[in-house]
């Protein structure tokens, strides 16, 4: 293939970054790379970005070790032609809708643990037509958002307390129920056709409210569905005005739980309220949400039996322990380990860790003076600010191992780290990492403790997070490893397939 565009990055991302393009035989050519550790990608219009030693489409690629003097030749690169979804989207009456935003949502992971993630997202044109280029093979679903957005019926416009039917997202061929929606198959370089939505009218409701221990001016009110499906299409959040005597109201609302948020929009945005809420069969009333004052999490990071705290370039965030992160929570720690989040809503956090010093694992949180359960922070009935005391382990573990499937090694598999048993409040004890050509694979910075190792044939997208009910069908599969101090560990493992869900 001619006129592909290449990459050589820095695995490190620090360094220059090399480009070059294939000739009129495909050969490309880089020279003068400096010693380091490199990922090569190649991309060209009507295919899909391909990383180099990584299957088909996937997302990362293996890594390629270049020693002083060092060559590779004879390096190959097979581009995957890009996958199309069209269609149009109709309303009740088969009138084309125009301006109508499509979204497609991935299907990946295998039975109960199926996953969606959005890919991407577009618009109808004037005869209510949608295409759908770059798509990876795979299953999607498709979902369009029939919702009047003009100003007189948006959410935050003129609520009442009679109910309503209006048009809402929707999902191909026409349900609003992600469960029953009919997933589209696409193969390499192929464009899917026909792929009509029509539009659904449903019972909607208005929810009101005031927003308490604020100035209008500077907050707003966002509407999250706490359903994953819904929330993933993209246009499931709202956002409401709040009046100057610190009313909101929202109209259009469909059945289902929600998250409401109050955002403080001036200055630096930060969530200051949240408030759980339950729409059924008629208009929610009389809400109130709080918005409380924002204090300061302030503390030191030190590494154990040494007398330096950790380096700067460490940092770490605060995730809410039920509910979304909008907006993040997060400081860098400085270089005498000292690290300070402001406006902080009183609640219960989950921390996680990024960039931490090599060889170190977090080993200790403490609050008061006392071990945080979980090592998570419950700052509830927090009332000034809160100090808190991270101590890192200086002698973190690591696995290393081949990934194997039909007995050759599986170049490019993703290969998770679970702890056992899960522990959803440690976000940082969960790792991935990418195989070689040869299959190998390795991971650094582990805490001591049980996990469990799963390899996946699937890309990034299907790698479990902190939801038990992903992995739980392949736990028969996974391959048990016990992590001690300053250890290292050596496992085989096999890639995981469809047929190794637990039925």
């Amino acid at each position: 293939m001619r006129r592909v565009a290449l990459t050589l990055r820095p695995a490190s991302r620090q360094g220059p970054v090399l480009a070059a393009v294939s000739d009129g035989e495909g050969h490309f050519l880089f020279e003068n790379v400096e010693p380091a550790t490199y990922r090569l990608s190649a991309e060209r219009t009507g295919f899909l970005r391909q990383d180099y030693g990584a299957p088909p489409s996937s997302s990362a690629g293996a890594r390629l070790e270049v020693s002083a003097g060092q060559q590779f030749t004879d390096l190959v690169l097979k581009l995957t032609p890009q996958g199309v979804i069209t269609g149009k989207v109709l309303d009740q009456e088969g009138e084309p809708a125009a301006n109508v935003e499509v979204a497609v949502l991935r299907q990946t992971g295998f039975g109960g643990s199926r996953r969606l993630t959005r890919v991407d997202a577009v618009v109808t044109n004037d005869l209510g037509e949608f295409r759908i280029p770059e798509l990876k093979p795979g299953s999607y679903l498709l979902a369009a958002d029939g919702r009047d957005h003009s100003p007189e019926a948006s959410p935050g416009h003129s609520a009442t307390d009679r109910t309503e039917e209006a048009y809402v997202p929707s999902f191909y061929p026409g349900t609003t129920d992600p469960e029953a929606a009919v997933p589209v198959q696409v193969g390499a370089g192929q464009e899917v056709s026909g792929n009509n939505i029509q539009l659904q009218k449903t019972r909607v409701y208005g929810l009101r409210g005031k927003l308490i221990g604020a100035s209008a001016r500077s907050f707003q009110v966002t509407l999250l569905p706490r359903e994953r499906a819904r929330a993933l299409m993209g246009f499931a959040r709202w956002t409401a005005l709040v009046t100057l005597d610190g009313k909101f109201e929202f109209r259009g609302v469909q059945t289902g739980s929600y998250h409401l948020l109050a955002v403080r929009t001036q200055g630096r945005q930060q969530i200051v309220g949240r408030l759980p809420v339950e729409v059924t069969g008629s208009s929610v009333d009389g809400l109130q949400l709080v918005a409380g004052d924002g204090f300061a999490v302030t503390g030191l990071v030190r590494v154990e039996g040494e007398a330096k705290t950790a380096p700067s370039g460490a940092a770490l965030m605060l995730l809410p322990s039920e509910g979304p992160s909008l907006i993040p929570l997060a400081a860098s720690v400085k270089e005498d380990g000292a690290f300070r989040i402001e406006e902080v809503l009183r609640d219960r956090y989950r921390l996680n860790f990024h960039w931490l010093p090599e060889g170190t694992y977090v080993k200790s949180v403490r609050m008061g003076g006392l071990e945080t359960p979980d090592k998570a922070l419950d700052l509830t009935q927090a009332v000034t600010d809160t100090a808190v005391e991270i101590t890192l382990g200086a002698r973190a573990g690591g696995i290393q191992g081949q990934v194997q499937v039909d007995g050759k090694p599986a170049a490019g598999s993703l290969v998770t780290l679970v702890p056992e048993p899960v522990r959803p409040n440690q976000p940082f004890l969960y790792k991935k990492a990418f195989a070689d050509l040869n299959g190998l694979f390795q991971m650094t910075g582990l805490a001591p403790g049980d996990y469990k190792l799963y390899a996946w044939e699937e890309d990034a997208e299907v790698a479990p997070d902190l939801d038990p009910d992903f992995v739980r069908p392949f736990e028969s599969a996974g391959v048990k490893v016990r992590v001690v101090e300053g250890g290292r560990e050596s496992v085989e493992l096999k890639l995981l397939r469809a047929q190794d869900a637990q039925r």
